[in-house]
């Protein structure tokens, strides 16, 4: 067997100023074509990565063309998309002759014009390969739509968050590519939109969170042989887009796919039925939860904004957080990081151990935050290069740019950058010369992919309410496409009864 192999992967956020290029997927990302690929993966635990585990394991010829990734952004330029739709198409012609392909996908990318980037990707690699078999993997928080539906033959999601089994992922949609070899064609997709747009705190599946036995049951029902994968998709709630929802997509033999549509139906009825306990979470004003951090012996605590999440696409240059701790003249150990190209340039510009005065953050998202004016020595300057040590991602490369830390008052580190940090790992401070342990409070801007990696670390966390472009409360922000007449929650009396597509 020989199998084109590819990624194209990123999470956008409608509500962000920003644009995603070329150049963002190389700077805060990667962007590799070919054999780069190869080396690159080594030590990585993604999906490709598992992919291409089975391929040498099962003696499957694995032909690599273009791999694309970054850390959520705003929309894709249109000249981005198309010259990775270009270079894949074009690889693929190349590699022939081939009996497959497979890519690995996010689901959640827009392109300016375009909603669903990764259904027009599969149609145009169906029809450049015909009926040969075309695999593919997906977020949890993919919108997964019909198009992406009928246009593969094995579509595997993550099933988890945290996404801790990207590499498990990759290795199941290989084990399922090379067992359903030539039998591709009596395969279907059933497949389930849920009008629910939910945000995603409570939507983890770890502990005794609602969703962990409904993804459970769910997978107990797969089979591996007659139905191959079943998956929950509990999309990206910042898409502002007309296709829009959870989803529940379930891949069978033709055979046995009225079994394979009970599920399905059956686990779409029961998400739908946990409408309502999504929105219900514990929030606190950035003051409280300083207070009563204060007030607690634990240490380090978690301060986490989610509002100002750049694993969902947001700016990560929120000042509220900032403004609280100084107006609280708090004084024990607080690592907080600000995405603020000017701020770095100026830090650089005065050197390791200079006194400034600057305004920080507010700049990028201007609609929900402003500059706040600091006072502070420079501590650290480095090129903000380093991997992700933990579950998540693990081994996989990235960047934060050029990167300063600022000391405010001896106590408060600014950790400025000029690339948005993914605050999934105590990484991002650790190769910042930080130390979390010492820490009395750690800011952290995540739903819940920190969970992963905090896990053991952070012994108390309180998540804060402030606005954001990632924010929780979705009546909040400015949507303008979706359908709010039939989504919940603009529409909360609607019922819903799941009618699965079979394709």
């Amino acid at each position: 067997m020989r199998y084109a192999v590819g990624t194209v992967s990123l999470e956008c956020n409608s509500f962000s100023p920003e644009r995603t290029t070329l150049d963002y997927f190389r700077r805060n990302g990667y962007l590799l074509y070919g054999e780069e690929i190869w080396d690159a993966h080594r030590g990585m635990r993604n999906e490709l990565a598992g992919f291409l585990e089975v391929c040498r394991r099962r003696g499957i010829e694995a032909v690599p063309t273009l791999a694309a990734w970054a850390v959520p952004h705003g929309l894709v330029v249109p000249a981005a998309y198309a010259e990775l739709k270009a270079e894949l198409l074009g690889r693929l012609r190349a590699a022939e002759p081939l009996d497959g392909v497979y890519l690995s996908l996010h689901g959640s990318m827009i392109v300016e014009g375009l909603d669903d980037p990764e259904g027009d990707l599969l149609e145009a690699v169906r029809e450049a390969i015909g009926d040969r078999p075309l695999v593919a993997t997906l977020d949890f928080h993919g919108n997964v739509t019909a198009r992406i539906a009928r246009a593969a033959d094995i579509l595997v999601g993550y099933n988890s968050f945290p996404h801790t089994n990207l590499f498990e992922t990759g290795q199941k949609a290989a084990e399922l590519a090379w067992r359903h070899h030539g039998r591709t064609r009596d395969l279907r997709r059933v497949f389930v939109k849920i009008p629910l747009v939910a945000p995603m705190e409570r939507m983890t599946i770890v502990g005794d969170e609602p969703m962990v036995r409904l993804i459970r049951e769910l997978e107990a029902a797969e089979d591996g042989e007659r139905i191959l994968a079943l998956s929950a998709f509990g999309v990206q709630c910042w898409l502002d887009i007309q296709e829009m929802g959870c989803s529940v997509l379930g891949v069978a033999r033709k055979d046995v796919v009225e079994g394979a549509r009970e599920v399905v139906a059956r686990t779409a009825r029961a998400f739908w039925g946990l409408r309502e306990v999504f929105t219900d979470f514990p929030f606190h004003s950035p003051e409280e939860a300083i207070r009563l951090g204060l007030a607690s012996a634990a240490q380090p605590i978690v301060l986490n904004e989610p509002a100002d999440n750049v694993g969902a696409g947001a700016t990560g240059d929120s000042t509220y957080l900032l403004e609280a701790l100084l107006r609280q003249r708090v004084v024990a150990p607080t690592y907080l990081p600000i995405v603020d190209p000017e701020a770095v340039g100026a830090a650089a510009a005065a050197g390791v151990g200079a006194e400034i005065e600057l305004p920080v953050g507010g700049k990028l998202n201007q609609r929900f935050s402003r500059p706040v004016t600091v006072r502070g020595r420079v501590r650290t300057l480095f090129d903000g290069r380093y991997r992700y040590a933990g579950p998540m991602f693990h081994g996989v490369e990235t960047s934060m740019g050029r990167t300063a830390v600022l000391e405010v008052g001896g106590s408060l580190f600014l950790q400025l950058t000029e690339l948005p940090v993914w605050t999934i790992d105590p990484e991002h401070y650790r190769c910042a010369g930080l130390t979390p342990e010492r820490a009395k409070f750690l800011v952290v801007k995540s739903q819940g992919s920190f969970k992963a990696a905090y896990e053991g670390l952070a012994k108390q966390v309180f998540y804060v309410d402030t606005p954001g472009i990632s924010g929780s409360n979705l009546l909040r922000l400015p949507f303008q496409r979706i359908d709010r007449e039939t989504l919940y929650p603009w529409n909360t009396t609607r019922p819903f009864e799941p009618e699965p597509l079979v394709c």
